[in-house]
């Protein structure tokens, strides 16, 4: 496996150990749709890890919905501003008060 060797190298020089990868045999997933995960082999894995269990990898309304964001801004908690605030108190209304 002279080609997940290269990319193990690359992404221990580029990224640091910081980053450390989930399994003792990397998973080098290329391609993933609902459920489905396709690794570099052609191997397909179901994935039902984080939020893929209930919409799923490149589910066509969660794709439109990132596309039309990333057309306005694209960033993070740490600056100021509304989206995140929205989003918040949506996700908080459907939980319980405490």
């Amino acid at each position: 496996m002279p080609e997940e060797e290269s990319l193990l190298e690359r992404r221990a020089r580029l990224l640091g150990p910081a980053y450390r990868l989930f399994y003792e045999a990397p998973l080098h997933p290329v391609r993933g749709e609902g459920v489905w995960l396709d690794d570099a082999d052609g191997k397909r894995y179901l994935d039902a890890y984080n939020n893929v269990a209930s919409v799923g990898h490149c589910h066509p309304h969660v794709v439109d919905a990132i596309a039309r964001q990333a057309g306005v801004l694209n960033t993070h908690t740490r600056y100021l501003h509304e989206g995140v605030l929205d989003y918040a108190e949506r996700l908080l209304a459907t939980m319980p008060p405490r």
